[in-house]
């Protein structure tokens, strides 16, 4: 039996069909080996940048490395900054002098023959008076609100501290200027401590909180004012000579060099107005 014509033609386009099929199918697979042989290339190639990457960071000199690429030992070696300042505690001679004090801590430290009794009188002190029912007394940056070496008085700001110490420099002929300090943030004092200076700072005593619950009317050039002063009680004075990340250290004239957290601290030195001070040389 003979198939039709037309069948036998149908039977011919069939095989082309396959051939042709074969062919593109052989194509792909073709490129696909390609492709995969470049996917490796490409996958070998980026594991070998990863790792000369990891050799050249750990090989690189400490020096040329960037600040993305210090450690945290270079970090904290920053950051933990000292200086070394001799304690001197003011009990039991100066039950409130912490101001004299730390003035003599940081005259001893540039060298200076001096110690807390001798800053002590130095320093301007005026009594409290009543009058009329009231109570009466300069205002603390004008001087010390009775005497250092008694238990009942009150304290000083920078103005008072800076020229008794001033005064004990200028007899020893010294080269040094008191420097106060007013309204300075706490990254422009830790600054300070980093380039080596130490820093007498109005803080509070043991890290307590300031509270203001007395004070007198300021009596002004002899005048007795209306103008009333509220007394920052726990008002302290510290040297402080470092800091890490979290803490400071300080010689406290109440206990001797102890470390403090650093945000209250701070927040104690804010609460007292952000008084300080320094020595620097004459220029």
């Amino acid at each position: 039996m003979f198939l039709p014509l037309y069948k036998i033609g149908d039977m011919k386009m069939c095989e082309e069909e396959l051939k042709l099929k074969k062919v593109q199918y052989q194509k792909r697979c073709y490129i696909g080996r390609i492709l995969g042989i470049l996917g490796c290339i490409i996958l070998l190639c980026g594991c070998i940048w990863v790792v000369l990457q990891k050799k050249e960071i750990h090989s690189r000199p400490m020096e040329m490395w960037s600040d993305e690429f210090v450690s945290k030992e270079n970090f904290l070696g920053q950051e933990n900054k000292k200086i070394n300042v001799e304690p001197i505690l003011q009990n039991p001679e100066l039950p409130t002098g912490c101001e004299a004090t730390a003035g003599a801590m940081i005259l001893k430290g540039y060298g200076y023959r001096t110690d807390k009794i001798q800053v002590a009188e130095q320093i301007k002190k005026v009594p409290m008076e009543e009058k009329n029912g009231r109570y009466y007394a300069p205002h603390p940056n004008k001087a010390f609100i009775g005497d250092p070496s008694s238990t009942s008085s009150y304290g000083a700001f920078p103005h008072v501290l800076a020229e008794a110490v001033q005064n004990v420099i200028d007899m020893q002929q010294g080269e040094h200027i008191a420097r106060e300090l007013y309204g300075y943030s706490e990254e422009e004092i830790l600054n300070m401590v980093d380039n080596g200076i130490p820093v007498c700072i109005w803080t509070s005593m043991y890290d307590l909180e300031i509270e203001y619950k007395r004070g007198w009317y300021v009596k002004k050039d002899g005048e007795y004012s209306d103008e009333y002063f509220l007394w920052p009680s726990n008002e302290h004075v510290c040297v402080l000579t470092g800091y890490d990340e979290d803490s400071v250290t300080v010689c406290d004239p109440l206990v001797g060099v102890c470390e403090y957290p650093k945000e209250s601290f701070f927040r104690h030195y804010e609460q007292m107005g952000h008084y300080a001070m320094i020595l620097e040389k004459r220029k």
